[in-house]
């Protein structure tokens, strides 16, 4: 009973006017960005449908003729890809005429300001309209098998799917 006479002289209107100001105030500042960009990036928002895409077609799990299926969409958007290095003088520059070659270009770059430089415009090239954002398709693909196979099994079917095009 002291205990509720207590509280009552504590908790008065105001209190509840300025926590809920502070809650307000903290949800616009912190949150309200992640949760209305969910899941926090156009890449991870295109990962997130392939994932929903993936369990309506294929179910939990991927069978061999599945990442077959995977497999040779990969290697269609890699040709896309590839294509676009053609057209932009700055992958010819640098000498890129595959998607492999231009991972690797990206691995090296964080050792050169101005590779990283060039490695940035390339990428955002790929995530353009004039390169039909092929990269954003690409780099939604290679990294949702690990959300799909489950814990022990994503990385042999990331392996699996990723295998045949790097080497």
């Amino acid at each position: 009973m002291v205990f509720w006479k207590e509280m009552k002289k504590f908790w008065r209107p105001w209190i509840f006017v300025v926590c809920a100001v502070l809650c307000m105030l903290f949800w616009v500042i912190w949150l309200e960005f992640n949760v209305k960009y969910f899941p926090n990036g156009e890449e991870n928002k295109k990962m997130f449908q392939l994932q929903a895409d993936w369990v309506k077609k294929y179910g939990s799990t991927l069978e061999d003729n599945e990442i077959e299926e995977i497999r040779d969409e990969l290697k269609v958007l890699y040709k896309k890809a590839e294509a676009a290095f053609a057209k932009e003088p700055l992958f010819q520059k640098n000498h890129i005429t595959t998607y492999q070659e231009f991972e690797k270009f990206c691995d090296e770059a964080w050792e050169d300001d101005k590779k990283d430089e060039d490695a940035t415009v390339m990428k955002n090239y790929l995530k353009s309209d004039a390169a039909d954002g092929v990269y954003k398709d690409i780099e939604a693909i290679v990294p949702v098998c690990f959300f799909i196979a489950g814990a022990g099994l994503a990385v042999i079917v990331c392996r699996r799917l990723r295998g045949a095009e790097i080497e």
